[in-house]
């Protein structure tokens, strides 16, 4: 592929050159831009770098007796670090969220089969302890947006269940074919 580099074509087979040069003349067919840089813009200012106490808090806030994970660290073992090692963890976990992406690393799910006690098996998701150290460092806000976000048409929520949308759902589509309201 031809890439303009200070107004002279070089040729390169570099696959992320290629996909620039792509994406470019895509961009002026569909006269759209790149929004990447667009896409946490706005919320840049509510991340915030935690310190190393506060790290330190919410990893011993964890019981000793949950999971850990293929990673090869429970929970916890954040809070044995030193404050320079807890530095590097807010620093890793600040620039993760500002840029709204984590390493691949980081993305793993680990899955365990728990049983029942009515028989069968319950599957759950173990993620990273990085990844588990920032949700819980999260949650208060994660919290504050839920109640300050309510819908009654959304099945997620605290005391909130999927099927309480889809019995509203049915009870108005009962009402309507009642009174003959239809469409």
């Amino acid at each position: 592929v031809e890439i303009n580099v200070n107004h002279s074509k070089v040729i390169s087979g570099d696959p992320r050159a290629i996909v620039y040069v792509e994406a470019q003349k895509w961009a002026k067919v569909w006269d759209s831009q790149d929004k990447r840089q667009l896409a946490y813009a706005d919320n840049v200012s509510n991340v915030v770098k935690q310190t190393p106490e506060q790290i330190k808090k919410i990893s011993k806030a964890f019981s000793s007796t949950t999971a850990q994970t293929y990673d090869g660290f429970h929970v916890r073992h954040f809070s044995m670090l030193g404050d320079q090692g807890l530095e590097a963890v807010a620093l890793l976990l600040y620039v993760c969220e500002f840029f709204g992406i984590l390493p691949p690393q980081l993305c793993a799910v680990q899955m365990a089969m728990l049983p029942k006690p009515s028989g069968g098996h319950r599957l759950i998701g173990i993620f990273t302890a990085l990844y588990r150290l920032w949700a819980k460092s999260k949650r208060p806000q994660c919290v504050s947006w839920e109640s300050n976000n309510s819908r009654h048409y959304l099945a997620c929520g605290k005391g909130k269940s999927v099927v309480d949308p889809v019995w509203r759902q049915c009870m108005r589509a009962a009402n309507a074919s009642s009174n003959n309201h239809y469409g």
